[in-house]
């Protein structure tokens, strides 16, 4: 179970493989976030969170070859766009703090109580042991109608373990289920989780076709590093 307990950072220690910071707010009730709504990440994962406002990231990884994946949560009463997440790596000794950023988040714009998935990426080397990362994320409040206005996947597969440089793939259809809007440049993202539900990787690709029409599907093979058992899928587009 992935719970919340941050305003619009969580600070995870970069040694920590699958340690997230849990603060449950007393006499709180837990509740589903939002699976249904258009855009809503999928897959064999259902996390719950106790109720805090706010955008923010709820769930983050430790490094892997410098990248962090990121589970981003809405917890306002309206639809925003995530305008851009920062993360400031800082030294155990409080020394030199490094800083990566992206304004990839899949889906690009999240209903309330639903979430998004992301990855920072710092440069290889530059993560000291021991240093903490705090991850902070911008957002924008939009239109009802802009929020309608994401791609949705469903009909996920989880090949059977690879041999090679690529130890699973993840297919997904993307649908754009609007009546007017077309989604350009589409991408799938899928990150995957460890034993404790807490992130441990993540990985994207782009779909085959850089338009996806009113009404209709892309399917996305996204390549995945590592055996990913447990995850969630989602996609973005311009």
């Amino acid at each position: 179970m992935i719970r919340r307990g941050t305003r619009g950072a969580i600070d995870i220690p970069a040694t920590l493989a699958t340690l997230v910071t849990l603060v449950v707010v007393a006499a709180a009730p837990a509740g589903a976030v939002d699976t249904t709504s258009p855009g809503s990440p999928q897959g064999n994962v259902t996390p719950t969170l106790p109720p805090t406002p706010g955008v923010a990231v709820v769930a983050q990884s430790a490094p892997v070859d410098g990248q962090v994946a990121l589970v981003l949560h809405n917890g306002t009463a309206q639809p925003v766009r995530v305008d851009l997440v920062t993360g400031v790596a800082t030294r155990a000794d409080g020394g030199l703090a490094v800083r990566a950023r992206t304004a990839k988040t899949y889906p690009q714009v999240l209903a309330p109580d639903q979430l998004a998935l992301a990855s920072i990426t710092f440069l290889k080397k530059s993560i000291t042991p021991g240093a903490t990362i705090a991850v902070k994320v911008r957002s924008t409040p939009v239109s009802a109608a802009r929020a309608k206005r994401v791609l949705s996947a469903s009909d996920l597969a989880l090949s059977a373990p690879l041999t090679g440089p690529v130890a699973q793939t993840m297919r997904a259809t993307v649908t754009n289920n609007t009546s007017t809007w077309t989604a350009r440049l589409p991408e799938v993202a899928v990150v995957c989780f460890g034993e404790a539900s807490t992130p441990t990787t993540f990985a994207s690709a782009r779909a085959p076709v850089r338009r996806i029409k009113p009404g209709k599907t892309a399917s996305v093979t996204v390549s995945l590093s590592l055996l990913c058992p447990t995850y969630l899928v989602a996609a973005r587009a311009s």
